[in-house]
């Protein structure tokens, strides 16, 4: 995992970057500007990614492949589902979509929408897509035990990939993503932290929690 730690850093500082020296309305605009059927199709189907719907099945299907690394996916989901939860629907229950705000930014504005893609309008911060898919692609590489490099960089360069998906969908904001991202991935790691900690890999992963939690 040390390997993927320096990958994702280096993602970070980079996506930092670009988080402090340009704005979120920028980005939103030269991403919408570039729409193409092509993209369009791309993006919208790659989205699906982030879904519950695919976790889930997921983390079901961990149980029976490798029952001994599955408990950091349900344990992971919980932790950020009410982490990105709370900030969406209390903290920055304000924070509109870019659909909203990019509308009302300036009326010489054009955006370009897909017909077949839903737009929603409020819940904006963060993205609980990019989350899910950080958190995923963490547990995969970490359930798999992936060394490979470039598996793992190719892996990092999918969750980035839904992430732009979400912007580029005109779904959420680049900071929306940034901060998504940002948890799915702390949330994730210390969750496998605690799982390695207290030994939580035995053959009846539910029985060891409820032994911790008894403790």
């Amino acid at each position: 995992m040390k390997s993927l730690k320096i990958i994702l850093t280096i993602t970070f500082l980079l996506a930092t970057s670009l988080f402090l020296f340009s704005d979120s309305v920028s980005i939103s605009l030269f991403f919408n500007s570039h729409h193409n059927e092509i993209l369009n199709k791309f993006f919208y189907f790659l989205s699906f990614l982030g879904l519950t719907e695919v976790f889930i099945p997921t983390g079901v299907a961990i149980y029976f492949i490798k029952k001994n690394k599955f408990l950091a996916y349900p344990l992971s989901y919980i932790n950020f589902f009410v982490v990105v939860q709370f900030l969406k629907r209390i903290i920055f229950a304000h924070c509109y979509r870019p659909s909203v705000i990019l509308s009302q930014f300036s009326p010489d504005i054009i955006l370009n929408f897909i017909p077949y893609v839903k737009l929603k309008q409020q819940f904006s911060f963060p993205s609980g897509h990019t989350t899910i898919i950080f958190s995923l692609v963490i547990l995969l590489i970490y359930t798999f035990e992936i060394k490979n490099i470039f598996i793992q960089i190719g892996l990092v360069i999918l969750a980035i990939l839904v992430g732009v998906s979400r912007i580029y969908l005109l779904q959420h904001f680049f900071r929306d993503v940034y901060f998504g991202a940002l948890i799915g991935s702390i949330i994730t790691f210390l969750t496998i932290y605690i799982c390695e900690k207290y030994d939580l890999k035995n053959k009846d992963p539910f029985k060891k929690l409820i032994n911790l939690i008894k403790f």
